[in-house]
């Protein structure tokens, strides 16, 4: 859970026998919902901050796995955004 959040993450009970497809569809959820991403600036929740050595050792790295979660236009957009080994700035709130 997500504290100081002004949208804390609701509690869901995972089944043992699809806890990884459960997993990657609450990670895909929090990401598509909590990311912003705009011209040389992503926007991610303060959890990727606490945690960013769990999630890529460079700002490069995480946002590719947070690419990776993304789906649609945002997906698109930070694909775009960090195409050609350019890092746009992060921020975290």
């Amino acid at each position: 859970m997500e504290l100081n959040s002004s949208q804390p993450a609701p509690l869901t009970v995972f089944s043992a026998e699809g806890v990884e497809e459960q997993l990657g569809v609450a990670a895909t959820k929090y990401c598509n919902d909590r990311v912003e991403i705009e011209q040389g600036l992503v926007r991610l929740p303060q959890l990727f901050e606490w945690y960013h050595a769990d999630f890529g050792s460079t700002d490069r790295e995480l946002l590719s796995f947070v690419c990776r979660q993304l789906t649609g236009p945002k997906q698109k957009a930070l694909m775009s955004a960090i195409k050609g080994g350019r890092v746009p700035e992060v921020q975290y709130r």
